[in-house]
């Protein structure tokens, strides 16, 4: 209790001279109420002023209580704004995944599936790379393939190939997306070991 106090105390002094990091740990912990009551005015008080001074994590914090209302009114278009600017900038699996999402339902911005194909692409190729997949890595990496599963079965933001889509399927369903197999069903593929 002392120690959390004391870290507080000289994690104020150094947000109120400026440090982005210690901006960003504050308006976090008034979020969740860690050593402090949670407060989500302030919260957003301190976040938004570490983005303004750089620090790379802030937007998509930022984007999540524009985009819930958290501290500050509903913005979605901010919310999707400042997701891309976290996807863009420090390459946030989370972020590049709900900026394809944002895209593809037109959540803040217009539906633009070429963009939301670009998106899920890269959030798959990130997660790829980075290999070693937590449950999180896991679940997004699979709702990105049935998406691009789904663009290629219905021709949107890209040219129309079933192939394509039944890859995509195949690859989400192998990694725990359940939705596949009544699009599988729909375009006649039958697994090869039934």
């Amino acid at each position: 209790e002392k120690n959390v106090r004391e870290k507080l105390k000289w994690m104020s002094l150094s947000a109120n001279q400026g440090d982005a990091n210690a901006q960003y740990l504050l308006g976090y912990n008034y979020y969740n109420g860690r050593g402090v009551p949670q407060n989500d005015f302030m919260a957003f008080r301190w976040v938004s002023l570490s983005e303004k001074n750089g620090h790379k994590n802030s937007n998509y914090m930022l984007s999540q209580m524009y985009f819930l209302g958290h501290g500050v009114q509903k913005n979605r278009a901010l919310a999707h704004l400042h997701r891309l600017k976290s996807a863009e900038l420090s390459k946030s699996i989370a972020a590049m995944y709900g900026s394809a999402m944002d895209y593809y339902y037109g959540r803040g911005t217009d539906v633009n599936y070429r963009l939301a194909e670009r998106w899920f692409r890269l959030c798959v190729s990130t997660i790829e790379e980075k290999g070693k997949w937590s449950t999180f890595k896991r679940t997004v990496l699979a709702k990105c393939q049935y998406h691009l599963g789904m663009l290629y079965e219905f021709g949107e933001g890209v040219d129309r190939n079933f192939n394509l889509a039944i890859k995509w399927y195949l690859e989400s369903r192998l990694n725990g997306e359940r939705w596949p197999v009544n699009a599988l069903d729909r375009l006649g593929y039958k697994d090869r070991d039934s």
